[in-house]
């Protein structure tokens, strides 16, 4: 498996595995397979927080992503 961002760290005083993905631009498809991916990791026993970083976002990808509880940012947003 790979992934374009990892990390490891706190909130709240628990540990959390920080999961993420690049692409250019995103559309349901991308968001949907990062999604499959990351739920084939079964080893993380950690809260994991998942993100995608683009310069592109369809709002098709929006959807998919709060389904899946994965933050999306734009390169646009502030």
């Amino acid at each position: 498996m790979e992934v374009n961002l990892y990390g490891e760290g706190r909130r709240d005083g628990e540990e959390v595995v920080i999961l993420g993905e690049s692409k250019s631009r995103m559309y349901e498809r991308e968001v949907r397979e990062f999604a499959q991916n990351i739920s084939a990791l079964k080893s993380i026993k950690k809260e994991t927080i998942k993100l995608m970083f683009g310069f592109y976002i369809h709002p098709s990808a929006s959807e998919e992503a709060s389904k899946h509880n994965i933050i999306l940012v734009a390169s646009y947003q502030r």
